[in-house]
């Protein structure tokens, strides 16, 4: 599942849904071709983590919540590094990566098929109340006790 809130981000290739995150003041903008959602947050998009989990739980709401590895893209990226975070998600079915903004806050966020797939990932993420004040690192740490099998978040945390 790609989530992103670029508009104008067409040519994205990733497994799953892709879906189109704006808030309620944007309403000419239109997803970019048929296969994509767009999903109107009336509150306004909030952070990464609250944008994660209004997707998700609205996905899993109507069973379109697919078991394929998940990226949170706030704007395009690259297609040389798209292809390398696909194929990392792709060799790594535990992979749960953070990249902060540069005010601290989650930004993009990768997170590999058997976490999405993981029977507590939707409630794990209903369970986060307002999440922009937490501390995304910590909320990370704890997405990587609960929904990953501990010798994989041993090699996880061992990565640079």
């Amino acid at each position: 599942m790609l989530i992103t809130r670029d508009p104008d981000w067409t040519d994205a290739d990733w497994p799953g849904p892709r879906c189109l995150v704006l808030p309620s003041e944007a309403p000419d903008a239109r997803p970019p071709g048929s296969d994509w959602r767009r999903f109107t947050l009336v509150d306004g998009p909030g952070g990464a983590l609250s944008v994660i989990r209004d997707v998700a739980a609205r996905l899993a709401r109507f069973r379109q919540l697919a078991p394929t590895p998940l990226l949170h893209a706030p704007e395009r990226i690259a297609e040389p590094e798209l292809a390398a975070l696909r194929d990392r998600a792709g060799t790594e079915p535990f992979a749960a990566d953070l990249a902060l903004t540069p005010g601290g806050h989650a930004g993009r966020i990768l997170l590999g098929a058997e976490i999405v797939a993981n029977p507590l990932f939707v409630a794990f993420f209903a369970n986060l109340r307002r999440p922009e004040s937490l501390d995304p690192e910590a909320v990370f740490d704890q997405l990587r006790f609960h929904l990953v099998p501990q010798e994989d978040a041993a090699d996880e945390e061992a990565r640079p």
